[in-house]
């Protein structure tokens, strides 16, 4: 399990940066240093989050969860199907 995990890590570090614009900085506030509570309707929001792999300064996008899902489901399929 340990390496199936490891495996998914580097796999989806790939599979999550294609098919962006913007991968090294978060759609919410300066997009560097602000996680959950940071990000809030006083914060500057770009106009188009799908273009962005981040959210915030940490969690992924609506459509990077997407892209990890729809990559990893045979995985997910297998370990519950036993």
């Amino acid at each position: 399990m340990t390496r199936l995990i490891k495996y998914l890590d580097y796999f989806c570090f790939y599979v999550i940066v294609v098919g962006f614009d913007e991968v090294d900085r978060g759609c919410c506030g300066s997009g560097f240093i602000e996680a959950t509570f940071m990000c809030n309707r006083i914060s500057h929001v770009c106009s188009d989050p799908s273009k962005y792999v981040f959210w915030d300064s940490i969690h992924p996008t609506e459509k990077a969860y997407h892209n990890l899902f729809v990559a990893n489901r045979h995985v997910l399929d297998a370990l519950i199907n036993g």
